[in-house]
């Protein structure tokens, strides 16, 4: 597979543990984006920060499938992820902006997140129930835990502890 045209975390993978980086590469990607445009975070074109999402998937990759799948809806979604948005900040429908590249790009973040949550969840139970005190301290252990009890969400029942 050739690399993709803008991150350096391709996701050859895709998986959800690659997910954090390829953020970061995409984040990146779009303050360059912006920067090449000369324009702030908000008045990026919609097209533009499109065509850049359209260059990270690898050519044959699971992410291309994936991209594949959502790329002819994302706008139409974003737009009305983007107001859903707005409508729940109490922004008046007058004073709504219009979607913009900026609000674009975190819709497809939010489309991964979405994508990888069932697994990412998966891969946490087995992570709390593989945590043990060990020799480790109770801070470092309760630390951990409560990493973990934000990705489980409540989901781990307390019903075989000692």
């Amino acid at each position: 597979m050739e690399p993709s045209k803008y991150a350096r975390v391709t996701m050859a993978n895709f998986e959800f543990d690659e997910l954090p980086g390829f953020k970061n590469d995409v984040n990146a990607a779009f303050s360059k984006l912006r920067g090449r445009l000369r324009l702030s975070e908000l008045e990026v074109p919609v097209r533009e920060a499109y065509l850049m999402l359209n260059g990270f998937p690898v050519a044959g990759s699971s992410m291309e499938v994936w991209w594949l799948g959502i790329k002819d809806s994302i706008i139409r979604l974003a737009t009305v992820w983007h107001d859903n948005n707005q409508r729940d900040e109490g922004v008046a429908e007058a004073d709504r902006k219009p979607l913009e590249g900026d609000a674009l790009v975190r819709y497809y973040q939010h489309e991964l997140d979405l994508y990888f949550a069932e697994d990412r969840k998966l891969a946490k139970h087995l992570e709390f129930k593989m945590l043990t005190h060990s020799k480790s301290s109770p801070s470092l252990f309760l630390k951990r835990l409560k990493l973990l009890e934000k990705d489980l969400n409540g989901s781990v029942l307390c019903h075989n502890l000692p």
